[in-house]
């Protein structure tokens, strides 16, 4: 498999079976439009985001391929870039801690996410102003996930109350500030339309 036109040189990636996973963002540091590639530039497909891995990254975007099905804790701690998942996204289960530190305004989680969080939670905790759109596909979202926001929480969800208040869902508001959170949530949101980036 070739590496892509239209992506950003310069990730380092790490082993991990047949593919790799994005390591940190090495020499793109300066970019402001980061395009994860399905394969990388040794033609590996792309299959996850190490913690850490864009940390503190204060470009514009960062674009995740299809082809990512983990996310690790801390992978976005300090990053106020807006993060963008592919429409054809595999990812079934944000990881614990996934968006824990995030310091972007708003995230559109893909169509088909099955799981935010999985045993800990705490998947957007210690963030501030906060907009999270979630998919109607989702059947669990773990605990304390909005733990020690310091911001407004506003959640978007693309479903129906009904369909919102059957979600598995105890204690997701562990450690949240009730002044700093929209409750009840928004329900029967469409999704916003997002723009795939090309890398700069």
């Amino acid at each position: 498999q070739p590496a892509e036109k239209y992506a950003t040189i310069g990730l380092n990636y790490l082993s991990a079976g047949t593919g790799v996973l994005v390591m940190n963002i090495g020499t793109a540091a300066d970019s402001q439009n980061i395009v994860i590639p399905a394969y990388n530039e040794e033609g590996k497909k792309v299959v996850g985001i190490m913690g850490g891995a864009f940390e503190n990254f204060s470009g514009k975007s960062i674009f995740i391929p299809g082809t990512v099905d983990t996310i690790n804790a801390d992978a976005f701690t300090g990053c106020s870039a807006e993060v963008i998942f592919e429409s054809d996204s595999l990812i079934k289960q944000l990881n614990d801690r996934a968006f824990r530190g995030y310091a972007g305004e708003r995230v559109v989680l893909p169509d088909g996410l099955e799981k935010i969080g999985q045993v800990n939670g705490a998947g957007f905790a210690n963030c501030g102003k906060l907009t999270v759109w979630i998919p109607d596909s989702v059947t669990f979202i773990a605990p304390a996930c909005f733990k020690n926001n310091t911001g407004y929480v506003i959640v978007q969800y693309e479903g129906t109350q009904a369909q919102y208040d059957a979600l598995s869902k105890d204690n997701i508001y562990d450690g949240l500030d009730w002044n700093n959170y929209q409750n009840p949530p928004s329900f029967n949101v469409p999704r916003p339309e997002i723009k795939t980036p090309m890398p700069s």
